[in-house]
């Protein structure tokens, strides 16, 4: 994979260690697949990528591994071929399955643990998870019924505002007791067309999740910048 685009931004060694880097990514919709796509294309090593779900019609206004010739077809699979097709070199594993409590297939050390998916109970079974094997955490926040991309915030749980998903996810975690971590949240108030009922499924536009998408990616790419430049610091 020609990565010299890359390397003009984050130089030959940073690329270099991206390689190796191992991601686990719960969730593939609007937000999961634009955050795996920009690591593929950072020519990340190890994915290993977790979604029960198939691609239906509805998905095709937001997220970039639906096509009509994807629907009806398991989301992790299509996700995969995806992936190999940026990067022939990448490593896949794929878990077709909704995420439960059990963990237990998940034994590899993952150099980030990025949750894209909107059940409140798995996701704080899911941070649990990952902050007891001391495994980076990075989780996106609500992105429907929103209009304004340029209101999505890079900030941590605890600080977040506005967010409804996110003052339900404070309370349970303190009651957890889930350590504070990063996520991608909109400061916008949702918005509702007076042509659906307030109890339909949420709304949501194309530039919308996958800018959260995008975010994720970039957390993780600085964080592991970062952690790169301490190792050279303390070697030097």
């Amino acid at each position: 994979m020609d990565t010299i685009r890359s390397q003009m931004v984050i130089g030959k060694k940073a690329q270099e260690a991206l390689k190796d880097k191992k991601v686990l990514i719960f969730g593939l919709g609007g937000v999961g697949g634009a955050c795996l796509e920009a690591l593929a294309r950072l020519s990340v090593g190890h994915f290993t990528l977790v979604d029960g779900d198939v691609f239906d019609s509805s998905n095709l206004n937001r997220q970039i591994l639906a096509t009509e010739k994807t629907l009806g077809r398991s989301k992790v699979q299509v996700a995969k071929e995806r992936v190999l097709d940026i990067n022939p070199q990448a490593q896949v594993q794929v878990h077709d399955m909704m995420l439960k409590e059990d963990f237990s297939l998940f034994k590899d050390s993952y150099d980030g643990v990025v949750d894209c998916i909107d059940d409140v109970g798995a996701k704080i079974a899911l941070y649990g998870f990952a902050q007891e094997r001391g495994f980076f955490l990075l989780s996106s926040m609500g992105m429907g019924n929103k209009c304004h991309p340029e209101k999505i915030q890079v900030s941590s749980l605890y600080k977040t505002q506005v967010d409804p998903l996110a003052r339900v996810l404070r309370r349970k975690c303190k009651e957890a007791g889930i350590k504070d971590f990063p996520v991608v949240f909109s400061q916008e108030s949702p918005q509702r067309s007076e042509d659906f009922p307030k109890t339909s499924k949420p709304g949501s536009l194309s530039f919308v999740p996958p800018v959260a998408g995008y975010f994720l990616a970039s957390i993780l790419l600085n964080h592991w910048m970062e952690e790169l430049k301490q190792t050279d610091e303390s070697e030097g």
